[in-house]
């Protein structure tokens, strides 16, 4: 767990200095950094059903206080991804994503559960922070079927 922590510690940091505004100062939203205890309560509620799964990172960003009009299931091209946008100043985007399913064998606790409780105490991380750029969180679907979730988004992406 304290690799995990560690990870997760540094992934946060590089996001907040990716995308906060050099403004940011104590008037504004701070960062809420989950402690080892937050994540480690929610690695072992990992759903053995590929079919609860969806429903569980749904629950997990609930948890996280993300309001419920905020959180959209897009289908695209068959595949169900969960998608929370924050918006920030610029029309930069940056997308941070883990997959919700798992192989046949086992729960996937690990790969990719602790992916989805990472994505989700990050954006409970910057949830009331401004943002300079917009951040998509994406809990992608059928990633071990051959990255069918993500290929599906970046598909839809406008590249300039």
């Amino acid at each position: 767990m304290v690799r995990f922590r560690q990870f997760y510690i540094s992934l946060a940091f590089c996001l907040l200095l990716a995308i906060v505004p050099s403004s940011f100062g104590y008037q504004t939203g701070k960062p809420i950094i989950s402690s080892e205890e937050d994540v480690s309560q929610d690695i072992p509620i990992a759903p053995c059903n590929d079919r609860d799964r969806l429903k569980a990172v749904n629950a997990l960003f609930l948890k996280m206080s993300a309001p419920s009009d905020d959180i959209v299931i897009e289908n695209l091209d068959g595949v169900e991804n969960l998608v929370i946008r924050k918006r920030g100043n610029s029309q930069e985007t940056i997308i941070v994503g883990a997959h919700y399913d798992k192989v046949p064998d086992g729960c996937g606790a690990i790969d990719n559960w602790s992916g989805i409780v990472a994505l989700a105490h990050i954006y409970r991380s910057l949830k009331d922070v401004p943002l300079e750029k917009t951040l998509i969180f994406a809990a992608f679907g059928k990633e071990e079927k051959g990255l069918h979730g993500s290929r599906a988004m970046v598909k839809r992406i406008k590249w300039r």
